[in-house]
């Protein structure tokens, strides 16, 4: 207290008052008037100056009053601070950074707690993501693409990238696959020995997925390889085949194992017909064969044979095979016994009957007898063939005759078809046809034959005589 009354003498109270008054007297009037404006807060300061100074010890002398020389009566004695100016100027300034440093500290702070970290979702099923995207208000741009690499539906690329972090509110682009192309053309590989593994490899690698795997019994194939592919469509080949085409792959499961509680009954000395045993076999899943042969104690339809022992117990999709009876075997009957006028009213059962009738040299078959047949009598002919057996009998027409009667007087045009139609019976002849300028028949008529009259051997040259016309009666 005392070192701030000692600042107070009159001697220093005396100077101050004398500077303020130069300070008054020269300054400017608009400069006054600033200092009219006081703030409350320096009335207050001087006030609370005031009270200080009355504390002050007697024995400092009272200041002197400084009047001021100006003629405005209307100005006030005043003292001035000369670092007021300063001191606002410093507190606006500071004010104002201040203002500003909140400003920025609130936006900084408002950005970094209004950030979220982008999690690494490459690879993994684009849910995640938006569900992700949903709780952090981030909108997803989603563009979709065919990828080998990743699966359907799976995240490929994000953008920004991973572990960066993104503002909530803003939006993010994100590349999901489609997977694999539909409509590629894959070459489908001849399977044949490759295991389940080995296919479902190859399947995976190719990302097919309508090519599905199956499996099958197979007596042949080893268990878990390859059996076959069926494509759904018929049209589609190993060569064509695009993902979208559906089909199955089958792996052998290697031969069934079934029980053996399947009874065989005794077919042959039980006189069971082909339907009893068929019925059996398709109750039991028995897969049956069935041949036929002629018998001549077995009635048709009738059981001859079975593969397998009666009473002997199998599984169900066994193998079995019978033969049945298919009646007597049919003979073929020795024709040289039967004349032709016999042999025309057979009507054969397992064969077609069919004659041919021929002419024969001197020395030959008499005429009606037989010459030959194509299939030996005593040939058996099962009923049960099914190709068609056609018997030939030859019989004798004797030798040729030639009968002048039937070709004298008749035109030159009947020589051809008449020759044609004896050979056809294996006559064999020829003919050649002389010109006779002495008759005075009609021209091209004929009017003799050579040999006539008489029988003649097969293969014999026939001469016809045809008028040329040139012969006039008077």
């Amino acid at each position: 207290m005392s070192d701030f009354l000692s600042k107070f003498t009159k001697s220093e109270y005396d100077k101050t008052v004398e500077e303020k008054e130069v300070l008054v007297q020269s300054e400017p009037p608009h400069k006054k008037d600033d200092k009219e404006k006081k703030s409350k807060e320096e009335k207050k300061k001087e006030k609370k100056l005031a009270k200080q100074l009355e504390m002050v010890p007697e024995d400092i002398e009272e200041p002197t009053p400084v009047v001021s020389t100006r003629r405005s009566s209307h100005v006030e004695e005043t003292s001035i601070d000369p670092s007021y100016k300063a001191n606002q100027r410093k507190k606006w300034i500071g004010a104002i950074v201040g203002v500003v440093l909140f400003i920025a500290l609130g936006t900084a702070f408002f950005y970094f707690i209004n950030q979220v970290k982008i999690p690494d979702y490459v690879g993994k099923p684009v849910s995640e993501l938006k569900a992700w995207a949903n709780r952090n208000d981030v909108t997803l741009e989603i563009s979709e693409v065919f990828s080998l690499e990743v699966s359907k539906d799976y995240i490929i690329s994000l953008d920004p990238l991973a572990n960066t972090k993104i503002q909530k509110g803003s939006n993010m682009k994100v590349a999901i696959s489609k997977g694999a192309d539909p409509d590629e053309q894959i070459l489908v590989p001849d399977f044949t020995g490759n295991t389940y593994f080995q296919i479902q490899e190859w399947l995976s690698t190719n990302k097919i997925n309508n090519l599905r795997i199956t499996y099958e019994y197979n007596d042949e194939i080893p268990s878990n390889e390859y059996v076959r592919i069926v494509f759904n469509d018929k049209n589609i080949k190993p060569e064509t085949y695009t993902r979208k085409d559906y089909g199955l792959i089958y792996i052998s499961n290697g031969p069934e194992v079934l029980p053996k509680d399947v009874k065989v009954e005794d077919w042959v000395t039980g006189n069971k017909s082909v339907n009893d045993v068929q019925t059996w076999a398709n109750t039991n899943n028995i897969e049956l064969t069935i041949n036929t042969s002629s018998s001549s104690t077995v009635a048709k339809d009738g059981v001859i044979y079975q593969s397998i022992a009666p009473n002997t117990m199998i599984s169900k999709k066994s193998k079995m095979t019978i033969t049945i009876s298919a009646g007597q075997d049919v003979v073929i009957p020795d024709f040289s016994k039967i004349v032709k006028a016999d042999a025309d009213l057979m009507n054969p059962v397992g064969y077609t009957l069919r004659f041919v009738e021929m002419y024969q040299p001197e020395g030959g078959a008499t005429y009606g007898s037989l010459i030959w047949q194509d299939v030996k009598a005593g040939t058996r002919i099962s009923p049960a063939n099914t190709k068609e057996v056609v018997v030939t009998v030859y019989y004798s027409l004797g030798r040729p005759y030639i009968n002048s009667s039937e070709y004298i007087g008749q035109p030159q045009s009947k020589i051809p078809p008449s020759i044609y139609n004896e050979n056809l019976k294996s006559a064999n002849f020829t003919y050649v046809i002389v010109d006779d300028n002495t008759s005075a028949e009609t021209k091209g008529t004929i009017t003799g034959i050579s040999p006539a009259n008489e029988f003649v051997n097969p293969g014999a040259v026939i001469t016809f005589y045809v008028s040329t016309g040139s012969v006039t009666t008077p």
